[in-house]
């Protein structure tokens, strides 16, 4: 099955979430050669997906894929420089982002003294962290980590995990998305201001 089809309409984007977007993303640029039926609708099974609705949606991806002249031009991005380590311990932002590419994000975050990010799960996104400040432990599936300044950790894709705060003071650390998972420069004083919010990466980056 070829990936183009010249003769369709348009059809309205599915409402697919961010980290589903990501991983269709994945799935077509990592696929060699011309798609096959049966692999689409075994990877749309894989995330409990509609079969027809992944397939549309990655027609839609042919159809805005870059051209070669597009892939050639050379980038003026300038990229980002920062002391990490300072920005970290001088942030009292719950959660600070700094910087979002393409394929990941740098953002800081703090927890007080007894708070916890909260169990969660990305499917499609790695996520590292480094500790700066304070103590506390972190929680991969059914691992725990004791966690204190200069540690670093790494989350795997698809897996619950959980930072908790069980010292006296700040635990300040800042975290690496990829890819990114939220929005760009967003920053939030407190958690539940940020998870009143529901904001979500929506493809824009910090360098168009």
């Amino acid at each position: 099955m070829k990936l183009v089809r010249e003769s369709l309409e348009p059809k309205q984007e599915t409402e697919f979430s961010q980290e589903e977007k990501n991983a269709i993303k994945d799935f077509v640029s990592s696929y060699k050669g011309d798609f096959e039926d049966e692999d689409i609708h075994n990877f749309a099974g894989k995330l409990g997906l509609d079969k027809s609705e992944v397939e549309e949606y990655i027609y839609s991806l042919a159809r805005n894929k870059p051209s070669k002249e597009e892939l050639s031009k050379d980038s003026t991005k300038k990229g980002f420089e920062s002391n990490i380590e300072k920005d970290t311990l001088e942030n009292d932002d719950f959660r600070k982002v700094l910087y979002t590419g393409q394929k990941l994000q740098l953002v800081l975050m703090i927890l007080k003294p007894g708070e916890e990010i909260g169990s969660e799960k990305h499917e499609t996104i790695d996520q590292f962290f480094r500790f700066e400040e304070g103590n506390g432990k972190c929680i991969i599936n059914k691992t725990e980590y004791k966690i204190t300044s200069g540690d670093v950790v790494i989350i795997p894709a698809g897996s619950q995990h959980n930072i908790i705060n069980n010292g006296k003071g700040p635990l300040k650390m800042y975290t690496i998305y990829s890819p990114p998972n939220h929005k760009d420069g967003v920053s939030f004083e407190t958690k539940d201001v940020a998870e009143k919010s529901k904001e979500k990466f929506d493809g824009t980056t910090t360098e168009k």
